[in-house]
């Protein structure tokens, strides 16, 4: 199964799932958001590069909010230093 990370801004996270990430998992791609996948009480950067690694795609989703967002920011330099470097989708 395809599976991508979705980097985004929290507030974007409803536009997201209704207009791309539905779309995604319905043909069968895992698409992992941290807000959804992470659990309570979970090492935030530790999941994050746990579910970075596991992926095969990287997706950016821009927008003002995520130009700002400091997680975002973090996400996008996890993948640019690891094996997604070459397979990001802005």
């Amino acid at each position: 199964m395809t599976s991508c990370f979705l980097s985004h801004a929290t507030s974007d996270e409803e536009v997201l799932r209704a207009e791309l990430v539905n779309d995604l998992e319905r043909i069968g791609i895992k698409v992992f958001i941290a807000q959804r996948d992470i659990g309570g009480g979970d090492d935030w950067q530790n999941a994050l590069r746990k579910s970075l690694a596991s992926s095969q795609w990287f997706i950016l989703a821009l927008s003002p909010r995520s130009a700002e967002s400091d997680w975002v920011a973090y996400e996008l330099k996890c993948a640019l230093e690891g094996h997604l470097s070459d397979r990001i989708i802005p």
